[in-house]
This record gives C-alpha cells, structure tokens and sequence, in this order.
C-alpha cells in the first residue's frame, strides 16, 4: 500500500515533466482576417517546408489587427501581419507600425499594390461588392450601392460582415485609390 501511495506522486510528476518539455522551434506569431481553414494551411505549409518554426496565429477583422497592432507599438506580440485592405496598411505606414521589409517575390507585385517604402505589398485585390437575391429583388429595385442599404425597406434584410472587426467596411471612400 505504501509503494502505491508514493507511485501516484511520482507518476504525476513524471507526467507533469513530459508536459513541460519545451518546443524547441522558433514561434511566428501571425495577426490575420483571413479565417481558420487559410491560417491553418498557411501554417501547415510553412511548418513543412520550415520544420524549425512553430507558425502560430490569431484570427480577427482587419481593422482589429490594426487596432492590436497599435496597442502592441511599444510591445509588439506579433512577428507578422498578413492581409488587410490597402487603407488599414497606409495607417499602419502612418503611424510606424510596420518595418521594411522586401520578399523574394516583390518584383511581381505592381507598383500601385506596394508601399514605395517597402511596408506592405498586396498579395491581391478584393473587389467589394453588394449581393442580392435575384429571386426575390428584382435587379431594377436591388440596392446599387452602399447608401441604398440605408432605406427602411432594407432594415433586418442585410447580412454583413461584424462592421467594427472589419477594416474594408470601415474604410472611408475617400479615393478611388483604396477601394
């Protein structure tokens, strides 16, 4: 009875050693919108053709990435920010959130989907768009753009994205350039 008293002690103890046992890979912290089943590939993808990094992500709108990512200035959690509409990246570029930095495949981006400073460089281009149920609106009465989903006729009829969470619902339109 005395052995099996000090076997669970030492048990619990062995087990507890084996659960602390460090990662030895290096953490890539990464900050995205772009969802679970991107971000879970993105991670498995790299992992495999880099097995001495451990990719590690969170998921959030981009307009919150850039929210954290300005609270974290001073402390930075995140090694990566990937993906965002181009207007939340020139606010990160104001207000010197990001670092220069240039991939191997930059030259294939066009000059008007990189920052001249190499802050950001755009993977690619989101058109944004109103879809509407043909069937039950017909095309001459569907809402053309952004202003007509604030009719009353609308009101309780719209499926949106969280507004606050999301950097291209909250971007002002300003210029043709960022949308």
């Amino acid at each position: 009875m005395r052995n099996a008293r000090l076997g669970r002690p030492l048990l619990f103890f062995a087990l507890t050693l084996a659960a602390c046992r460090r990662d030895a890979r290096t953490p890539v912290v990464l900050y995205s919108p772009h969802g679970r089943d991107l971000l879970t590939l993105v991670e498995k993808t790299y992992e495999a053709k880099h097995p001495d990094v451990d990719v590690r992500w969170l998921d959030m709108g981009s307009q919150d990435v850039y929210d954290r990512v300005r609270a974290e200035k001073a402390n930075p959690a995140a090694d990566v920010w990937y993906g965002g509409p181009n207007l939340v990246f020139a606010n990160g570029a104001r207000d010197g959130l990001l670092e220069p930095f240039e991939p191997a495949w930059a030259g294939s981006i066009p000059p008007e989907s990189r920052h001249p400073q190499k802050l950001y460089f755009g993977l690619y281009r989101t058109p944004v768009v109103i879809v509407y149920n043909s069937a039950a609106v017909p095309a001459a009465e569907a809402p053309k753009d952004w202003d007509d989903l604030l009719d009353p006729r609308w009101k309780k009829k719209i499926l949106i994205r969280d507004p606050l969470a999301s950097g291209t619902m909250r971007a002002p339109r300003r210029s043709a350039k960022y949308r």
